[in-house]
């Protein structure tokens, strides 16, 4: 996409400066720099001064098109630079960069999209710390009422033994308490399962 003024494409140059490795001179080109590919920098940075205007203006109506950055919902192990994509009004989001339907919110300059994006991301950090701890409690919890339960089932083995005659009761409780063991570890399994599709995530 070609810059739509001169101004934007001297800001685009510095952003693919800083890309590059140069010092970014201010927040907004490094903010700029970091959100953007080499490539889309490129394209901006490349368009000729001759027939731009100095500036946009945004009052007008045909040349009042700005760019304008749309912030996705956050999503485990993003990245704020992840969520932001620079997008021009007329045509919308694109497909290929950010699905319409995930969009969180849109705004007109890249340092208010960064800050909410590294808002979103700092929310995602603690609601996914918040659900591993009580996946830990849960697991925890489940570990000890299944030691219960085993240490329950062994006593009832052993008094099946020492007393026949009263075997068949004991190997009704003892059938009962298999089930529940069975129960809770089927729990168990699921919550280890998920906290390892966390953790692969995030690696």
């Amino acid at each position: 996409m070609p810059a739509s003024s001169q101004a934007q494409q001297k800001l685009m140059g510095a952003a693919l400066a800083a890309k590059k490795g140069a010092k970014p001179i201010s927040k907004k080109v490094a903010g700029i720099a970091k959100s953007m590919s080499t490539k889309e920098l490129e394209k901006y940075a490349g368009t000729k001064h001759k027939g731009l205007p100095k500036k946009v203006n945004k009052e007008g109506a045909g040349d009042s098109i700005t760019e304008m950055y749309a912030v996705q919902q956050p999503y485990s192990g993003c990245q704020p630079q992840d969520l932001v994509t620079p997008f021009n009004p007329i045509h919308g989001v694109p497909h290929d960069a950010m699905i319409p339907d995930v969009v969180h919110s849109v705004y007109p300059d890249m340092e208010t999209a960064t800050a909410i994006a590294e808002s979103l991301c700092q929310e995602m950090i603690q609601y996914e710390g918040m659900i591993e701890e009580k996946k830990g409690t849960a697991s925890g919890k489940i570990s000890k009422m299944i030691d219960k339960l085993e240490k329950q089932r062994k006593e009832h083995v052993q008094a099946a033994k020492e007393n026949p005659k009263q075997s068949s009761e004991h190997r009704e409780k003892i059938a009962h308490l298999t089930a529940k063991i069975d129960d809770l570890m089927t729990k168990m399994e699921r919550i280890e399962k998920s906290k390892k599709e966390i953790k692969k995530e995030k690696e």
